[in-house]
């Protein structure tokens, strides 16, 4: 059965929302994304949509490399990715488009954290935050089904989601390129240096990788 990826971002940024419940939860990481494939660049989820504004929150796309995350230098992601089936992708697929696709004016649940925070769903028609965004989608896919109600899914609990490949922790700013293309090429050198004699072939491919390219510390890890 063929199987697909796709890859939820946790972040958490400089920004006042961020800090705040970062403060009274005394969590990581206080924002989940949901990205189907490794670029990152178009990431669903619900939060900021003007990044200037931080009382303007609904559904919105994400670009991890623009938007509140490029305003928040030391702001860090953890990244993991999920194989899912193709029936599952597509059916996700599918949910996320009909939210976008609605005439809905869906917008960002403020008053619900506070329910997260005592432990009482606060349901809203219309109204979501990240994590309960991303738990409807799973659950609607069939994906995941999580033992609390949407309503009182945090960001931490989506952690526990089993079967997960970590990807990436570290800082944004340091993320300078697809994750999937960093495996590629330290493959691509592994074979060169496996099989290839031609000392110079294989310079070249060191010099591409670490000139051309930011590799951080989990993958020059990876290769020696």
């Amino acid at each position: 059965m063929r199987k697909m990826p796709i890859y939820l971002v946790f972040s958490r940024t400089g920004t006042w929302l961020s800090r705040s419940i970062g403060f009274v939860t005394k969590t990581h990481y206080t924002h989940v994304s949901i990205s189907l494939d490794s670029s990152f660049k178009t990431m669903y989820s619900f939060g900021r949509l003007d990044p200037d504004n931080p009382f303007s929150g609904g559904l919105t796309t994400e670009n991890i490399y623009t938007g509140v995350f490029q305003k928040s230098p030391n702001a860090r992601c953890l990244i993991y990715k999920l194989e899912i089936t193709e029936k599952q992708f597509l059916d996700l697929e599918r949910e996320i488009k009909s939210f976008f696709d609605s005439d809905i004016n869906y917008r960002y649940n403020f008053i619900g954290l506070f329910g997260v925070l005592m432990d009482k769903p606060i349901h809203r028609d219309n109204h979501y935050f990240c994590s309960q965004f991303i738990t409807t989608l799973l659950k609607q896919s069939n994906i995941w089904h999580s033992p609390k109600i949407p309503e009182l899914t945090s960001p931490t609990d989506l952690l526990n989601i089993p079967n997960k490949t970590l990807i990436y922790e570290g800082f944004i700013n340091e993320l300078d390129f697809s994750i999937e293309t960093q495996v590629a090429l330290i493959w691509q050198i592994w074979i060169v240096l496996m099989c290839d004699n031609n000392i110079i072939i294989f310079i070249l491919h060191i010099l591409v990788l670490f000139f051309s390219l930011k590799i951080n510390s989990y993958f020059i890890f990876f290769i020696y």
